[in-house]
């Protein structure tokens, strides 16, 4: 069964040609045989009442002198007729003598393929007095309009008026569609181009455009007028000349002392004689600064200056980038720094369903140093860890970071014989730091702290508050109290129900969060700093995913890559695999590509997820291998696929990139690429072999062992 498409898209082409008399004798009489001409014809595509249509005609037919039979002949390599139009005819057709006009109207299928359909029809008469010119012509029949992709400059670019006259700006489309580039708020201000050979380019009068930040969207339209969509840019204009020349102090990168997470730098500004001291300063960890997670700032007020950043709570190697900004407020430069952070130690934490690590006792939690050695019980000791008495299954299911400890929720009700229900803060040394929780009632699935401080807790609990019963999400202070202003908007008679259950939240800067999981309403939902829905984001999800999200991942373009055991979002078929827009809306072309690359069968499901700096998607899960590879289009990197052979006999359920840029893997697998050993945790580059130095492989015992979450 073909599968259904939204929004056709139909690019039209238009062919013109001439009449032309040709003298043929034909049983002793002399005839004056014309051409059936299409000049001022051709076909048209359109709709009518929600219907793709084509029309096929010619200017007259009034010339012939007597009825006139033609078949429609339909050629391509790929689809038969009746898979494109639902009426093609079969029959030869009859042209009435003394006709002003000829025209075959044809529907198109409503549920066509999802790629690009170039196609012939011919056009036959079967008396041979007329013939046609030209007689077969070429239909494109494409999907929808791709959405347009800026490629210069770079977002959050510094424009700087002074060394430049003009801006030109370039990007992405789609052949023969229009593309039109404007200044928003900025009256008159757009440029207008056809999309050649794939690409546009634009050019602005940089004098005439305001210092100010500028926001340009490109918008695409097809030929037909059919379909459009809209990419944004924002670009920073002003008269300021900045350049970040930046020396590294070395000593402070070499693990040997107590501020081994601390960098130090020194920095020079130039700028003209603009008035622009003093300036802010922020950094950030990201490729666009407004939409990273700031690590430091500090207020510039003379050209050199030094600045310390806290890396604790980073995983990672990263690179930095700077945000200069003027007092008013306006965005100077968004640049990234000329080295990136790494560092020569670093320890491992990983949280699970475990007993022993090399033999000795670690329920629940394993603190390893970098080349993968347990840490000694002078370094770290949590004694009888996260295991009960009672046989129950126990586990750590997620680790935050903090400055001076460690937060770990999960299945668990106890800490070292201590109370401790599904919550528990310890110091570095593995010593208890604080138990004094709210009185969740079951599993914590997630923990987030977003950048004012404030903690979320995810999972399957109730909570009660002033306000009542809450479920599933929950808002706390520094000091483990509940904001009940956050928890009286999303109370149980809210957004989450009995049996709720989120699995993963992503904070965003303006103090709203994704929250992703399984039973309540899309199984997504975007709420703000108060807890309250926001309405936008969920108009945009619709009917969002058919079953539970397991994880949501930010990516490097400002679009979110969703996993779990979903087969539809807001009806696009787009199994265990998604990616969505910021706004919360499908990205159905990722998913044209993705969808099928894990099977659905025997209920596989994706899980963890990873984006390396080359844009690789790296998915792990409960299917075949436990680890797939996309390309950032949602198509398979079978390259890089097959580099993990056989993979995992069982499910991968994280995937985090180290320091040094290999790849930690966390599962309850038991072998990796048929070797046996490989259990729960395994340390390898990204072409999939294992880093035979790591002294941390092989350290699991138990067929049960699972690792659920690695932090560093």
């Amino acid at each position: 069964m073909l599968k259904s498409l939204r929004n056709l898209s139909l690019l039209l082409l238009i062919f013109t040609f001439g009449c032309t008399p040709v003298d043929l004798k034909l049983n002793g009489d002399l005839y004056s045989l014309m051409q059936y001409s299409f000049q001022d014809g051709g076909y048209e595509l359109y709709k009518e009442n929600s219907q793709q249509k084509l029309k096929i005609y010619s200017s007259t037919a009034d010339f012939l002198t007597e009825d006139l039979q033609v078949r429609l002949n339909f050629q391509s390599e790929t689809y038969k007729s009746s898979e494109i139009f639902t009426d093609f005819p079969e029959e030869p057709i009859t042209i009435k003598k003394g006709e002003q006009l000829f025209s075959q109207i044809l529907t198109i299928q409503a549920d066509l393929p999802k790629e690009q359909i170039s196609l012939k029809i011919k056009i036959e008469t079967l008396n041979n007095k007329v013939a046609f010119s030209p007689d077969t012509f070429e239909i494109v029949i494409n999907d929808s309009v791709k959405k347009p992709k800026f490629t210069n400059p770079s977002p959050l670019s510094y424009i700087n008026s002074l060394n430049q006259s003009s801006l030109t700006i370039t990007g992405e489309c789609s052949s023969k569609n229009i593309v039109i580039v404007n200044i928003t708020d900025t009256a008159n201000m757009n440029q207008s181009t056809t999309c050649a050979s794939g690409t546009f380019s634009v050019t602005f009068d940089l004098s005439n455009l305001p210092d100010q930040q500028l926001v340009f969207k490109a918008k695409q339209t097809n030929s037909v007028g059919l379909s459009s969509l809209e990419e944004e840019l924002i670009l920073q204009k002003d008269a300021a000349i900045i350049s970040l020349p930046i020396t590294l102090n070395p000593n402070e990168l070499d693990g040997s002392t107590a501020n081994q997470n601390l960098i130090g730098f020194t920095a020079t500004i130039d700028y003209d004689s603009n008035n622009l001291s003093p300036l802010s300063l922020a950094l950030y960890t990201n490729d666009i600064c407004s939409l990273s997670n700031k690590v430091g700032e500090a207020t510039v007020s003379s050209n050199n200056f030094g600045f310390d950043v806290d890396f604790k709570n980073i995983e990672g190697p990263k690179s930095l980038y700077a945000q200069f900004t003027k007092q008013s407020g306006t965005i100077l430069s968004c640049d990234k720094l000329p080295f990136s952070y790494f560092f020569t130690k670093s320890e491992i934490l990983l949280a699970g369903d475990f007993n022993k690590f090399n033999s000795i006792t670690s329920n629940g939690l394993v603190k390893l140093d970098s080349q993968g050695n347990k840490l000694s019980s002078s370094e770290f000791d949590i004694g009888s860890g996260f295991e009960t008495s009672t046989g129950l299954t126990d586990y750590v299911r997620r680790i935050l970071i903090e400055a001076g400890s460690y937060l770990f929720v999960g299945k668990f009700t106890q800490f070292n014989t201590a109370t401790a229900p599904y919550a528990a803060r310890l110091n570095k040394d593995g010593s208890v730091n604080s138990l004094s929780f709210p009185n969740f009632t079951s599993t914590i699935k997630e923990i987030v702290k977003d950048s004012a401080g404030n903690y979320y807790y995810g999972g399957e609990f109730s909570v009660s508050t002033n306000f009542g019963l809450v479920r599933s999400l929950i808002k706390l202070d520094d000091t483990n109290k509940i904001d009940n202003t956050f928890a009286a908007n999303i109370s149980s008679s809210g957004i989450f129900g009995l049996f709720s259950s989120v699995r993963k939240i992503v904070t965003l800067p303006s103090g709203d969060l994704i929250v992703v999981g399984g039973l309540f309403d899309n199984n997504i939902v975007k709420v703000d700093s108060t807890g309250k829905e926001v309405t936008s984001f969920t108009a945009n999800v619709g009917s969002g995913a058919d079953d539970t999200i397991y994880s949501i991942l930010p990516l490097r373009d400002g679009t979110y890559l969703l996993t779990g055991v979903f087969n539809y979002f807001n009806g696009v078929k787009c199994a265990r695999v998604a990616k969505i827009n910021a706004n919360g809306v499908i990205d159905a072309a990722f998913c044209s590509k993705s969808n099928n690359i894990i099977s659905t069968a025997d209920g596989n499901y994706a899980l963890a997820s990873y984006e390396s700096s080359t844009n690789s998607l790296f998915i792990g899960g409960q299917f075949l291998k436990g680890i797939k590879v996309l390309n950032s289009d949602g198509s398979l990197n079978s390259t890089m696929t097959s580099a993990f052979g056989s993979g995992f006999d069982k499910t991968v359920y994280v995937i985090k990139e180290f320091v040094d840029g290999d790849l930690l893997i966390g599962g309850d697998f038991t072998s990796y690429k048929g070797i046996s050993g490989h259990k729960a945790f395994v340390k390898m580059n990204k072409q999939g072999t294992v880093n035979s130095t790591f002294k941390g492989n092989k350290k699991f015992t138990s067929s049960d062992d699972a690792v659920y979450d690695i932090a560093f």
